[in-house]
């Protein structure tokens, strides 16, 4: 349960996920969050979402909100034990606690041109997964009457299929 928090490492969402949840896993074992909520967390459970707002940062989480009913506590509480985790991992510039318990986080500079960096060295592999490498899938295009107006029933063909 605990990845490599070096931003520098992998795409920054998946790093500070994983960032993330490494630091509620230390906090489960220091015994500042007991929660089954935190015990169960997994980085793709981890929300990240990119600020509208440039000046909340470069990624913003809500994990302080999820957490908080299980843990009893405060989210402002959590986001303040996540901060301070946060803060602690190489790559990021800056962590503050808004409104109720988001936590907005800000990567320094090298972390940001690292992302480049991967893009660079990796060419044409970059992104490339082998999830489904060998494994055979049917892809079908749908059409809908082209003379006739769209509708909703389109789509229930589209999932369904002829």
């Amino acid at each position: 349960m605990s990845p490599n928090p070096d931003l520098e490492s992998a795409s920054p969402v998946t790093a500070l996920a994983g960032a993330v949840l490494k630091v509620v896993s230390d906090a489960l074992a220091s015994g500042a969050l007991v929660g089954d909520v935190a015990r169960s967390l997994t980085a793709d459970r981890v929300p990240l979402e990119r600020p509208k707002n440039r000046e909340h940062g470069d990624y913003a989480t809500s994990i302080a909100l999820t957490l908080a009913k299980s843990e009893g506590k405060a989210p402002r509480d959590i986001a303040l034990v996540i901060k301070n985790g946060l803060e602690k991992v190489s790559g990021v510039a800056s962590v503050e606690i808004a409104g109720p318990g988001f936590i907005n986080i800000t990567l320094d500079k090298s972390s940001q041109g690292a992302i480049v960096n991967r893009i660079l060295s990796e060419r044409e592999n970059f992104g490339k997964v082998k999830l489904l490498s060998g494994v055979k899938i049917n892809l079908e295009f749908i059409s809908a009457n082209p003379t006739g107006p769209l509708h909703l029933g389109h789509t229930r063909w589209a999932a369904v299929g002829d």
